[in-house]
């Protein structure tokens, strides 16, 4: 602290930044530096500066879950929804962290005080909300989640499903299964769905969640042509296997995938007979 105060003595410019474009009260922000982060605000520091990946103060802070430096940037006029390049704004980064009280202060925190670009505070929760519930169910953060479904905000998680399944957190699986509109077949940027995702992940527990959903479609093709059950024999797990059959999986669609990538006669012969009594290796 003494450093900064001589160098703010000497007339030192606030606003220097590094090679990556950060500046003081940027990492002041981030280690939790509190009377540095007041003592370059007093001195005119820019409160929206951001780094080469434009990332602000705010940002940091909120990933750190530093609340007390939170409300200081906002009364600063910290923008509470400048995005960085992976389009997350400080609440998603809070939310990805677990910080409830953070997030419930930057959800309460109103646009037109922080920032005037002409967007409403509706319009950019609208877009914002969604985006920090799938950081939190990428980290199984519940009640975060339930946080900002009482935002009325969300209108579709099947991303957040699909990244709850991707990270094994069946209880959080279980709570967007919960919720309303939820697609439970949506895909992922390769083509698939939470169901095939937590059969290649042999992710039991989740697989029996999922197969119980409303809707929710055992059969799902995927890019490469194959259905959840394909990946079950593939994998060689009898009590995956036996648990999408018990739910109806279609094996003549599954052995005539695994019959064009495999030329394993036995595998799809056994394949064929498989039931929830009888597996794909012998009991």
């Amino acid at each position: 602290m003494r450093t900064i105060a001589l160098a703010l003595q000497h007339e030192a410019d606030v606003n220097t930044a590094d090679k990556n474009w950060r500046t003081p009260l940027s990492f002041a922000a981030e280690r939790g530096y509190e009377s540095i982060v007041i003592t370059l605000l007093q001195h005119k520091a820019d409160v929206n500066t951001a780094d080469k990946n434009w990332r602000t103060p705010l940002s940091f802070a909120a990933e750190r879950g530093y609340e007390s430096i939170v409300i200081t940037l906002l009364e600063a006029h910290a923008c509470a929804y400048q995005v960085d390049l992976c389009g997350h704004a400080p609440l998603s980064y809070a939310a990805l962290n677990g910080h409830k009280r953070l997030v419930e202060l930057l959800l309460a925190t109103d646009h037109d005080a922080t920032d005037h670009d002409g967007i409403d505070h509706d319009g950019y929760l609208f877009y914002y909300v969604p985006d920090a519930l799938d950081c939190a169910a990428e980290k199984g953060q519940n009640e975060i989640i339930e946080c900002l479904f009482r935002t009325g905000y969300v209108k579709d998680c099947g991303m957040a499903l699909l990244l709850a399944t991707k990270g094994g957190h069946g209880d959080t699986v279980r709570l967007l299964l919960t919720k309303a509109g939820i697609d439970v077949n949506g895909k992922d940027e390769d083509g698939q769905s939470p169901l095939t995702i937590a059969v290649m992940g042999r992710k039991h527990s989740i697989v029996e969640d999922l197969i119980a959903a409303r809707n929710i479609d055992v059969d799902y093709i995927d890019e490469g042509g194959w259905t959840p059950l394909c990946w079950a024999a593939s994998l060689g797990d009898d009590r995956m296997a036996k648990l999408l059959i018990a739910a109806h999986a279609d094996k003549k669609l599954a052995a005539e995938a695994l019959a064009e990538e495999y030329e394993d006669e036995e595998l799809t012969s056994c394949l064929l007979t498989l039931s929830p009594n009888h597996g794909l290796v012998n009991d």
